[in-house]
């Protein structure tokens, strides 16, 4: 039961910026310090179509200097495109997902723009979504009166009362639980269906499975850059 693949989403693209202006602007702040940068691009009053038109290794070398958590502006502006390349990139050791990474991630998009960051994670390979949520909770089906394994601490009921899910699975790491209980219950109200899709995918799918896959994506975009 593997969920639906995320619909084509109407991005804001920056090639409206012009090209001859973007490259103006990146040999402008090219040798400011990381910050400065940031801030130079903020201060501008059209700061997302600059961001979604900046490469994807400008913002992630900025995000790395900075630090995640004083990017969150930056970070917030960002397509579910550059999102997943910053993963791409940011999130795996080797051919093996980096729980602790991709945790630092969710938690950076969840404190920059909580709406937003459903929409970015929306729009993330459907293999590696499915994986990130598989690694943070356990999903039980209650129409086959499946109960958890132990005391429910955390959890969320889907609006039909069909499954239970429950927070705390291979991560222990609670804000990343919290970050993907906030994601699945934001996208509850925007799209429902995908969300009981994912539930069964996450009840289903192979862990190794998924991770084989969501590589085989991520390497190609990897390539690609």
């Amino acid at each position: 039961g593997a969920a639906a693949a995320p619909a084509a989403r109407a991005e804001p693209r920056v090639s409206a910026l012009g090209r001859e202006a973007l490259l103006s602007l990146r040999r402008e702040i090219a040798l400011l310090p990381a910050k400065q940068r940031i801030d130079r691009v903020l201060e501008r009053k059209d700061a997302m179509k600059v961001v979604r038109a900046l490469p994807v290794q400008d913002l992630f070398s900025t995000i790395q200097e900075v630090g995640l958590e004083d990017s969150l502006e930056l970070l917030e502006l960002c397509s579910a495109r550059q999102v997943q390349a910053f993963l791409d990139l940011d999130g795996w050791r080797g051919d093996r997902i980096d729980p602790a990474s991709m945790s630092r991630w969710l938690q950076a998009l969840f404190s920059a723009n909580p709406d937003r960051a459903v929409g970015q994670l929306r729009g993330l390979d459907l293999e590696l979504l499915t994986l990130l949520v598989k690694t943070s909770c356990q999903v039980y089906d209650l129409s086959q009166e499946e109960q958890a394994e132990s005391d429910v601490g955390l959890h969320t009921i889907t609006p039909d009362q069909r499954y239970l899910i429950v927070y705390g699975g291979i991560t222990d790491d609670e804000r990343s639980q919290l970050a993907i209980k906030e994601f699945l219950e934001r996208l509850m109200g925007r799209d429902l269906l995908f969300v009981l899709r994912l539930c069964e995918a996450v009840r289903w799918e192979l862990p190794s499975g998924l991770e084989e896959e969501a590589f085989h994506w991520r390497n190609g975009r990897i390539a690609d850059l």
